[in-house]
């Protein structure tokens, strides 16, 4: 049960602890996901690894350009409540190889019969693992809230 004078303290406190927890990960050397920043909206990563973007952020690795546009639709079932389909979420990516022409690819996590969770692009294989945050009906979720974490592979040609 939530105390009204101290509920928003606790979730302030909350939101203090976990990103300190993610800035002493992010310093690990070893730390699970793999990417630095770099000047601008451009993220720095490594093949096998994954990573996190944020919406409008981008990364080029090994001649693979991906840009995060979005979450085009989230019809996940909130943590607090009961559903009786778990959802999915498409987030939405421009996409280029080796100097091509961009294109738009929408990748969909979820129990959808038409989820694709992972495309190949040129000689890349891109997978898509989470989106976060995960909807919950007491914290509406704003368009650029939104992170996603892949993990890009190379297939030999």
């Amino acid at each position: 049960m939530k105390h009204p004078k101290y509920g928003l303290w606790f979730q302030r406190t909350g939101l203090i602890v976990s990103l300190a927890a993610l800035l002493l990960v992010g310093a690990q050397p070893n730390a699970a996901f793999s990417c630095q920043r770099v000047p601008g909206n451009q993220i720095s990563a490594r093949l096998d690894q994954p990573f996190q973007l944020g919406v409008q952020q981008q990364i080029v690795i090994d001649g693979l350009t991906i840009q995060f546009l979005g979450v085009s639709d989230d019809s996940r079932c909130p943590s607090n409540v009961q559903c009786i389909w778990a959802g999915q979420v498409s987030a939405r990516f421009r996409v280029s190889a080796n100097d091509a022409p961009a294109e738009e690819v929408v990748l969909t996590k979820g129990a959808g019969a038409d989820a694709q969770s992972s495309t190949t692009v040129g000689r890349y294989h891109i997978q898509l693992s989470e989106v976060a945050p995960y909807p919950n009906t007491q914290q509406p979720i704003e368009a650029g809230d939104y992170t996603v974490t892949l993990t890009i592979t190379s297939n030999p040609q």
